[in-house]
């Protein structure tokens, strides 16, 4: 399927929250259960929408410490989309295959890709992705990337919201992007 022509008046912000253990990591698999997501108004340089899609994880189960974590409980997902409805209510309701879209680092560009694949769902994103974790590094000028939460305070930000949901650190790393514009932009 071809890829529609990229506006590039917004900026779709992602963040993912996935099922997750802290035994057995590597024989875990993960799976998305909540997809954050802040739409960047790149002319007003303001969140125009932040939302959260919860989705119902269908190999794995929210564990207690993934509850501990992120604040999602197996309540919150139980009736969560599953994720190729997901993907399209993405695409049908907020344009994300249209506008190049961005996350903290390359865990949700791959993850989106694995899941999209794992459940033969339609991608939902624009093929144009910005890592802001590699470009916090580069505008500040950092030997070693940083963290979210590590980016937010040498912002001089508070963290908003809870760490580690995805529609929070969409919001928080939205705002860091804007934050960066202004920067380079000498604003």
């Amino acid at each position: 399927m071809p890829q529609p022509k990229v506006r590039s008046n917004k900026l779709i912000v992602v963040d993912l929250e996935t099922t997750c253990t802290n035994e057995n990591a590597e024989q875990f698999s993960n799976e998305i259960i909540e997809i954050g997501l802040s739409i960047v108004d790149l002319k007003t340089l303001t969140v125009e929408k932040n939302i959260s899609i919860m989705v119902k994880p269908q190999r794995s189960e929210v564990t207690d410490f993934c509850t501990k974590l992120t604040g999602i409980t197996p309540e919150d997902v139980k009736d969560g989309l599953l994720l190729p409805d997901a993907a399209l209510t993405l695409i049908k309701e907020y344009e994300t295959d249209k506008y190049v879209w961005a996350s903290w680092g390359d865990f949700d560009r791959l993850m989106v890709n694995r899941e999209a694949k794992q459940y033969k769902a339609r991608f939902p994103f624009n093929r144009q992705h910005l890592n802001l974790k590699a470009l916090f590094g580069q505008v500040h000028g950092l030997d070693e990337l940083v963290s979210l939460g590590t980016a937010v305070k040498m912002s001089g930000r508070v963290f908003e919201g809870r760490q580690h949901r995805g529609v929070d650190d969409a919001r928080m790393t939205a705002q860091l992007y804007i934050d960066m514009l202004k920067k380079l932009r000498g604003v």
